[in-house]
């Protein structure tokens, strides 16, 4: 008799947890779901995070699902995961001497904790460094560019201020600001372009200091009128960034000329 209820006590707080858990954890949640599986609370970090070597950044992930990118992304050895923001970190290895950094909401995990099969067609296929394994509807698998492979570009007195930190995906421009007694030239950013290669649009100039000509101006800065320094005389030149070979020189006053004259000249031709 008493063995009966026991069992029955049992059945019934295991329905309950049951119900709770479907009632309260997302779907694809399964620590929330397992508490006491052993790819559950052993093995994830809660409220940690990794801060450096972001190889990507993906957005409206479930756990699972970021999981399962990282299995398909060349590098990857762990995830970073913001469970109120649904935002997933696919990671490079932790670099020597650095430790987890404390964020409440956040899961770190290595994916060697999860099986490979997540990934599909993708799980045995090899990717270069910078590539992901995508699936193809016909069938097949191929690779695609999806991050920087090289090294981040130095950025001289200049800090990053990504909220969750520097990430290399494709096409990504990564928010840049000059220290203090700096003043930013160009655009503020650090843009992982179309090739996977950077592309720094700016640098952080000495406020005491101007650049001389146009070919100081950093590749990638926007076309427009700059101040420079030609012996101990300041100057509002225009610089041409657009054309081949870029930093071309361009007075103010020739500008200024041309324009006079060709409006003098339409002048002419409606008279």
């Amino acid at each position: 008799m008493k063995k009966g209820l026991v069992f029955i006590l049992f059945l019934t707080l295991y329905t309950l947890n049951k119900c709770l858990s479907e009632e309260f954890c997302d779907q694809n949640d399964i620590e929330c779901q397992h508490p006491d599986n052993i790819y559950g609370n052993r093995y994830l970090h809660h409220d940690r995070i990794q801060q450096t070597n972001i190889l990507c950044r993906l957005q409206q992930l479930s756990l699972i699902e970021c999981v399962t990118k990282c299995f398909m992304i060349s590098g990857c050895v762990a995830v970073n995961y913001r469970k109120d923001r649904k935002i997933c970190d696919v990671l490079d290895e932790l670099d020597v001497g650095e430790n987890l950094k404390v964020e409440v909401g956040s899961i770190y995990a290595k994916n060697s904790i999860w099986s490979k099969t997540l990934a599909g067609s993708c799980a045995d296929y090899t990717c270069f460094a910078g590539d992901k394994c995508v699936e193809l509807e016909t069938g097949g698998i191929r690779s695609a560019y999806v991050y920087c492979k090289d090294p981040v570009q130095k950025a001289y007195n200049a800090t990053c201020i990504e909220t969750f930190g520097l990430y290399k995906n494709l096409k990504a421009g990564n928010q840049f600001k000059c220290k203090a007694g700096f003043l930013m030239i160009g655009r503020p950013f650090l843009i992982c372009n179309e090739n996977g290669e950077w592309n720094k649009m700016f640098y952080c100039r000495d406020m005491d200091i101007l650049p001389r000509d146009c070919s100081d101006i950093p590749h990638g800065s926007g076309s427009g009128i700059y101040t420079i320094s030609l012996e101990d005389q300041q100057f509002d030149v225009y610089c041409d960034m657009d054309t081949a070979g870029f930093g071309w020189t361009v007075s103010v006053v020739k500008i200024i000329y041309f324009f006079l004259c060709s409006r003098t000249l339409e002048n002419q031709d409606m008279s």
